[in-house]
């Protein structure tokens, strides 16, 4: 059977969430996640749309892996994870984004949507209001790594979730992960972002 392909990417330093996400969104009982140590693939299927959740390992001594499955496939989006549970893990996994972001190839980073997630919303002790106006601060970003401004520019939305509990945060209120994806899906269709290929 013939079907529409997208392939997302999931990046972003370890334990930001990743695994739990891809795990989440496809119906699979999140108890203890284990570190990531090679890209694995997660399938969602909507009626004729098939979406490949690549899940790919956060700490640098599997960077190589990831490097080489990035050049070597066709990516449509491409979530960044920050992990926003403390300021500390804040700055450290948002500092860390342009890092990610280079390892892409030169034609995939023009073509591809990037979308910024900022997670463990649930267990967050920052008030989220500022996150949000750091996110979008100049002198800030500047402070943290000058390279994320020209990022940030980049990407199409930022996301509020908790990858846990399974939602995202939108202006009315707590919205399933399903649908988060279902959007973008649709987005990505509309933008003909996608490929053809055999399920």
């Amino acid at each position: 059977m013939r079907a529409k392909i997208i392939s997302c990417a999931l990046l972003g330093e370890g334990a930001t969430g990743k695994t739990t996400f891809a795990m989440t969104l496809t119906g699979q009982k999140v108890t203890k996640v284990l570190m990531t140590v090679a890209p694995t693939a997660h399938v969602l299927k909507f009626s004729n749309v098939v979406t490949i959740i690549w899940d790919f390992p956060g700490q640098k001594q599997f960077r190589l892996s990831v490097t080489r499955k990035l050049r070597s496939s066709e990516f449509h989006v491409a979530l960044f994870f920050v992990d926003i549970s403390s300021k500390s893990r804040f700055y450290e996994t948002l500092r860390a984004l342009t890092d990610w972001y280079k390892i892409l190839p030169d034609d995939v980073k023009n073509k591809i949507v990037k979308v910024l997630v900022l997670n463990k919303v649930d267990v967050c002790s920052l008030e989220i209001s500022n996150v949000l106006k750091n996110i979008n601060d100049i002198g800030f970003l500047k402070s943290i790594n000058p390279e994320l401004i020209d990022f940030i520019k980049k990407c199409e939305d930022i996301i509020v979730m908790s990858a846990k509990e399974g939602y995202y945060l939108t202006n009315h209120g707590k919205e399933s992960l399903i649908k988060l994806i279902e959007d973008l899906v649709f987005k990505l269709l509309n933008l003909g972002l996608y490929k053809i290929g055999h399920i």
